[in-house]
């Protein structure tokens, strides 16, 4: 008899957890989330921003910007490429595709250095594909946003050690996704004053075609 019942505790004991799968995933989910916040912490450490490697990086991602509404998140790098997932319960799963594309040292004043990047964000299991153009440099030991322009259908159309020249897509409501009707031009200009990129003009026009970025 103390067998038996030493043998059904045990197995009550065994088939609890089953019963708290949701809070056991919750668990897992805050583990993962506090454990990305402190990668995210000491990846971001940064001392100068030409030796800064973007490849390998958790590069900060603003809420909005002059583009779209678009984060805030972090896209974290390996050798170029990281990964998004759509699914919380499936963090690892591969649903968007992250590629720098682009990675250039500016030196828009004397006594500032800036990294202007463009990633791509390709929808792997749907539709949709955004890009990314950001300025950084270091403050402080952190990457420090100087521009952010997110949206689909844009590219830098051009880069000089002050200017941002980007061309952006623009759908009217009938438009297919895959042709737009008018498009515009947008120029930034680095501000020593205010120690970053502000608009200095937009025009805008029918038709579009492919621009491809800077290279």
């Amino acid at each position: 008899m103390n067998l038996r019942r030493e043998f059904l505790s045990d197995r009550r004991i065994f088939m609890q957890p089953s019963m708290n799968i949701p809070m056991f995933r919750w668990k897992l989910a805050i583990a993962i989330v506090l454990g990305t916040l402190l990668g995210h912490a000491r990846a971001q450490e940064c001392s100068s921003i030409r030796q800064f490697d973007f490849r390998n990086a958790a590069i900060p991602i603003a809420a909005s910007d002059g583009g779209s509404r678009s984060g805030p998140g972090t896209f974290r790098l390996q050798q170029g490429v990281g990964f998004l997932s759509d699914d919380p319960i499936a963090p690892q799963s591969h649903d968007w595709r992250i590629d720098l594309l682009l990675d250039r040292l500016e030196h828009p004043d004397p006594s500032t250095w800036v990294r202007v990047i463009v990633l791509d964000k390709d929808h792997l299991t749907g539709t949709g594909d955004w890009r990314y153009i950001l300025a950084f440099d270091c403050r402080n030991g952190s990457l420090a946003s100087l521009f952010q322009y997110a949206a689909e259908g844009v590219t830098l159309k051009h880069l000089s050690a002050q200017t941002l020249d980007l061309y952006q897509a623009v759908w009217a409501k009938e438009d297919p996704h895959c042709c737009p009707s008018r498009h515009m031009e947008l120029v930034y200009r680095w501000n020593a004053l205010r120690d970053r990129y502000v608009q200095l003009s937009s025009s805008s026009g029918t038709g579009f075609v492919e621009v491809p970025d800077e290279k």
